[in-house]
């Protein structure tokens, strides 16, 4: 069978999972482009391109709070995307829409 010229739904759903600082298992054919941290605003992203088909794909962490739990997470990080997540609930556009909007336009 023939790979697709783009990314399946497995393989997105892998590179979202690695979208998360401490993930970084990738399928073989994707390679790490950029990755983006703002501390600040609890901001973390990457950016992967598939080397066959030079497909970008843009991961977004979410809320990390099991990670923060371990203490691997950053204090600051994890307040941020509390509060990031009130915002959102209160239908405000998180601080860390600024951030995904700039690595989306450095891509």
């Amino acid at each position: 069978m023939d790979k697709l010229p783009f990314a399946d739904v497995y393989t997105l759903q892998i590179l979202s999972k690695a979208g998360y600082k401490y993930k970084n298992d990738i399928p073989e054919e994707w390679i790490l482009v950029d990755s983006r941290e703002v501390v600040s605003t609890g901001f973390y992203g990457k950016v992967f391109k598939c080397t066959e088909c030079n497909e970008i794909v843009i991961s977004f962490s979410g809320t990390d709070i099991k990670n923060f739990l371990r203490g691997k997470a950053d204090f600051t990080s994890s307040v941020q995307d509390i509060l990031n997540d009130r915002n959102m609930a209160m239908s405000k556009l998180p601080e860390q829409y600024k951030n995904a909007k700039d690595l989306y336009r450095d891509v």
